[in-house]
């Protein structure tokens, strides 16, 4: 091969493999930044609330999910009853049904939330024995953490 040819060649190679690694370190980056919003969004209290519910898990969603304000209206036991959600959904193993998510002044007034709490109302179905049972939650801002604010479950007639 002459030398135009060569040097061509090594500079095709040069170009081709900065484009490969600027492609992937764009999608890097995009990945980065959909992993942060994600971490800081109500998104990801929503799924360890569904993860608390199957797993039982009362005691770690209550101290690390629930607000002040919904601690002191319901006990970590008042969670482990028979009838809780945490323990009706123990074991649960398929997908739970989004019905909606959507802010909570569409579903409800928000009058009872501090400007800038940004509630966002989230409800799932779970099949439980062919039966349906609906859990409805409100996650809020408070004080810029992402906190379950309301919880309400039960059956569908």
């Amino acid at each position: 091969m002459t030398r135009k040819r060569i040097l061509a060649l090594l500079i095709a190679v040069i170009v081709v493999a900065g484009g490969i690694l600027g492609v992937k370190l764009y999608m890097d980056a995009k990945a980065n930044e959909a992993h942060q919003a994600y971490v800081t969004s109500p998104d990801r209290i929503a799924d360890q609330l569904r993860a608390d519910l199957t797993s039982g898990n009362a005691p770690d969603a209550y101290a690390n999910l629930f607000t002040d304000l919904l601690k002191e209206n319901y006990s970590v036991k008042y969670w482990q009853r028979i009838d809780s959600p945490f323990t009706l959904l123990k074991g649960y193993k398929a997908a739970p049904q989004l019905n909606f998510k959507k802010p909570t002044s569409q579903v409800q007034p928000t009058a009872l939330y501090p400007q800038g709490a940004n509630p966002q109302t989230y409800q799932y179905s779970y099949r439980v024995n062919d039966v349906t049972y609906r859990v409805t939650f409100v996650v809020a801002s408070i004080k810029g953490v992402w906190k379950i604010n309301q919880l309400d479950a039960g059956y569908v007639q």
